[in-house]
C-alpha cells in the first residue's frame, strides 16, 4: 500500500487505462498520476479547492476529471464546478467550467471523444433527480439525454463501449441504453439492499455493490448480471 503526503486529502475516484498508468482524484482539488504502476505518484497543482468526484481515462494519453461545486463555500473560481482534460498522459491539463452549473458527480468515456456524465441536482437523500448528459466532441458541449426523477442521488455510470451504458435508476434498478443514450430501459436487479456502485467490463456483463443503510453497515452483497442489452 502506497502512503500519501499529509497534505493530500481524501481520494474519491480512480481510472487506470493500462496496468501501470492511473489517474486519481479527490477532495480539495487533488489530482495524482502514475505511469509506473504506482511506485511513484505525481501531484498536479490544479489551483482548485473543490471535490473531484469523477475520473475516466479512455486511453493512456487522454483523461477527463470532473469536479462538483463545493456547497457552502464562497462562490469563487476555486470552488466552482470544474472539468479537466489531459491529452498527454497527465503532464498538462486544460481546465474549463462546464456548462452545467453544479458540475458532474461522475463521468465515463468509452472513447477519446464520447462521454456520458451524471449531474446530481441535490443532496444524497431520496427523491433527488439525477440527470445524465452526453458529449460527442471530447467534452466541449453537453446535451441532456436522461433524467431519473425518483433517484436516490446515486451517480454511478458505466459505458463498456461507445453505445452501451448503465446507470443507477433507483436503489434496486439499473437504467440501460444500447444506442449511446438516445433511449433507455429500466431493469430490476432484485437486491434487498440499495445499489451504490457499478462496474461493467463488457456490454453484457456488470457487477454491482449493494449495502444496507447506504453502505454504513456490514450487510450487503456483490451482484452480477449477464444478458442482452436492449
Amino acid at each position: 500500500m502506497q502512503s500519501l503526503p499529509a497534505s493530500i486529502k481524501s481520494l474519491s475516484a480512480i481510472s487506470c487505462p493500462e496496468v501501470d498508468s492511473c489517474v486519481v482524484a479527490g477532495e480539495g482539488g487533488t489530482l495524482l498520476t502514475t505511469s509506473d504502476g504506482g511506485n511513484k505518484w505525481n501531484s498536479y497543482a490544479t489551483g482548485l479547492e473543490n471535490w473531484f468526484s469523477g475520473v475516466s481515462c479512455p486511453s493512456r494519453q487522454i483523461c477527463y476529471v470532473t469536479g462538483v461545486a463545493s456547497s457552502g463555500m464562497v462562490p469563487t473560481p476555486k470552488y466552482e464546478a470544474a472539468l479537466l482534460v489531459t491529452a498527454d498522459g497527465g503532464r498538462s491539463w486544460t481546465s474549463s467550467t462546464p456548462s452545467i452549473a453544479t458540475g458532474f458527480a461522475s463521468i465515463t468515456c468509452p472513447t477519446p471523444i464520447f462521454c456520458l456524465a451524471v449531474q446530481q441536482t441535490g443532496g444524497d437523500l431520496g427523491g433527488v433527480p439525477v440527470v445524465v448528459y452526453s458529449s460527442d466532441d471530447a467534452a466541449k458541449t453537453w446535451k441532456r439525454v436522461y433524467t431519473v426523477n425518483n433517484g436516490l442521488g446515486y451517480t454511478a455510470i458505466q459505458c463498456p463501449d461507445a453505445k452501451t451504458c448503465y446507470t443507477l435508476y433507483d436503489s434496486r434498478s439499473v437504467a440501460v441504453t444500447a444506442d449511446a443514450g438516445r433511449t433507455w430501459r429500466v431493469q430490476q436487479v432484485g437486491t434487498p439492499y440499495p445499489i451504490t456502485s457499478l462496474s461493467c467490463p463488457v456490454a453484457n456483463k456488470c457487477y454491482g455493490v449493494s449495502g444496507k443503510d447506504y453502505g454504513l453497515s456490514s450487510a450487503g452483497a456483490i451482484l452480477t448480471t449477464t444478458g442482452r442489452t436492449p
